[in-house]
């Protein structure tokens, strides 16, 4: 499968209980899988208790 260098950004943190996630695109699938690997010590983190998720994904737009 042929590989290619991650595009767009995705930032994990967390704040108490609440899962962050912040998105600047357009994303492809390695940076997708990246941000996923990211976000599992998170989910670890956050697992046995109730939880939740804030997200935000902006697809910045392409002036031509």
């Amino acid at each position: 499968m042929t590989r290619f260098i991650p595009h767009g950004e995705v930032r994990v943190h967390r704040e108490g209980r609440i899962l962050i996630l912040e998105g600047h695109g357009p994303w492809n699938v390695e940076a997708l899988q990246h941000s996923t690997d990211k976000a599992q010590s998170k989910l670890q983190e956050l697992s046995g208790s109730p939880w939740g998720v804030m997200a935000s994904f902006i697809k910045e737009l392409e002036i031509t």
